[in-house]
Order: structure tokens, then sequence, then C-alpha cells
């Protein structure tokens, strides 16, 4: 399935309403209904409504959404393509950056895997920031694990079996993060003190969390208003509808208490 950080516009030449389709593979994502959001202001400025299709994380039913959607002429939104996107190489650069400036030295990436885009990209930008920051670092540590709570608690208990364990944890799932903080705690491991840890997405469940999570938020707001005023000005001529182009929105750190070792933290990328 496509990677759900990205959306793309495709507009057809037959127009029969005003109403703009949206494909979407997942609904329980903070950040598709952040985009949504997005996507919902620069619409209803525009005096259109929306129509949210679901395709429930299968390729059939993709196939099935486009079809309803672009066959009767509504102009699609779509998560999972390229076209408007975050930077997912900053991602991992600066939740380790974060994590080398509050003293962490054993910094390890945990990941559900690096196939696609942006995992490769993630520990790109992971492995830049050791080498500008902190190229003493003890090697670079990759931890393959699964999404949500579930996979978190697995990768917690690999992290304790480590010798040397890590002390930094940048974790690409708010859920598996909350997941691991969880486990980590009920092994005796103190966060931050013993492991710091950083996920990504800002999931309400990393607030709801002892300590609060520090994350990655991905731009969900902004990637939707920009995906909607693209795709309105392809539908006024104003951009061609087929050229295939990408526009990149930088992420930001929501620092909390789950990475905090006392040091002050100004981010940076170079």
């Amino acid at each position: 399935m496509p990677n759900t950080k990205k959306l793309a516009v495709y507009s057809p030449v037959r127009k029969t309403k005003r109403v703009i389709g949206i494909v979407v593979d997942r609904l329980d994502s903070p950040f598709i209904s952040t985009a949504l959001r997005g996507i919902q202001k620069v619409v209803a400025e525009r005096g259109y409504d929306i129509i949210i299709t679901h395709s429930q994380e299968s390729a059939d039913r993709e196939v099935a959404n486009m079809r309803l959607l672009c066959d009767s002429g509504t102009p699609v939104i779509y998560f999972g393509r390229s076209g408007v996107k975050t930077d997912d190489a900053r991602c991992g650069y600066l939740a380790t950056e974060h994590l080398i400036r509050q003293g962490c030295r054993r910094i390890a990436l945990v990941t559900p895997g690096l196939k696609g885009g942006p995992g490769v990209l993630q520990y790109a930008g992971y492995q830049d920031a050791l080498s500008r920051w902190s190229p003493g670092c003890s090697g670079r540590l990759l931890i393959m694990g699964g999404p949500g709570p579930e996979g978190g608690a697995s990768m917690a208990e690999r992290v304790v079996r480590m010798d040397p364990m890590p002390d930094g944890l940048v974790i690409t799932d708010d859920r598996a993060a909350v997941g691991c903080v969880y486990a980590l705690a009920g092994a005796g491991v103190r966060v931050p003190e013993d492991v710091a840890v950083v996920g990504f997405n800002n999931d309400v469940a990393g607030r709801m969390i002892t300590p609060a999570l520090t994350t990655v938020d991905y731009p969900g707001f902004e990637m939707g208003k920009t995906a909607a005023a693209i795709l309105f000005d392809q539908l006024a001529g104003l951009r061609p509808a087929r050229r295939k182009s990408v526009t990149v929105i930088p992420p930001a750190l929501i620092i909390r208490h789950s990475s905090l070792r006392g040091r002050p933290d100004v981010v940076s990328w170079p």
C-alpha cells in the first residue's frame, strides 16, 4: 500500500458538480484527520463539498474508489501518492539531532522496514545527523519492529536485552513509541533518564502518557491545504494537470519530556 504521508491530485477534464473526492486508505491516523481539515478549509472557501472514500488498505478498493470518482468527473485528492509530501530525511535528522543534543551517544533508529521510500530517507537523515554532530557515536543501530503498541512493546523487549543498551530511540511511529515507553517502564527502564525516546506523527496518545512523548510532527494541515490549492489551480488552468511535480513541506519537532535530559535544545538543518 502507498505511503499515507503523501498526497496527489487528479483533475479530470469533465467536471459535473462542485465536489472534490478524497481517497484515504485508513481513518485512524492523526495525520490523515489533520490533512483532511486542511483540505476542508480550502475546499469550503471555494464553495465546494468533499466526498471521502475509504479503501481500508485494499488495492481493489482503491481502484474501485478511483473509478467511482473519476468516472463521474470528480477531481480527486489521493493520499499515498507523491505530489505533496513532507521531508522524510529531515524527520530522521531532526529526531536524531535532538537526542544528540540531549547527550545520547548510542542512538537506535526503530522502523518497520527500509523497503519503502520514507524508511530509507528517514534512515539517511538519522545517519546524516550522527555523521555531522556525533561521529564518535558507537555505530549505527537499526532495530526492525512492527507498528502500533504491540510492535512497540516487542521493540522494548529487544532493547532491554541489548548490551550495551541504547540510550536514545528514534521510533518512526508514535503508537509504537507509546507501547515501547510503557514496556520499558514495566522493565524498570527510566524514560528519559536511561533511554530518551522520540516518536513520529504527533499522535494524541503521545500526549496522554507519562512522560509525554517528544515527536516529529508531520505538517498534515498545511499539506492538505497545499494539495487542495494545487487542485484548484489545475481546475482553473493555472497549472498543468498532468505535470509530475513534488511540493515538499518541512516537518517540525515537538519537544516533550520523553527526550529531555535537562539540556537546552535548538534544532537545525544543514
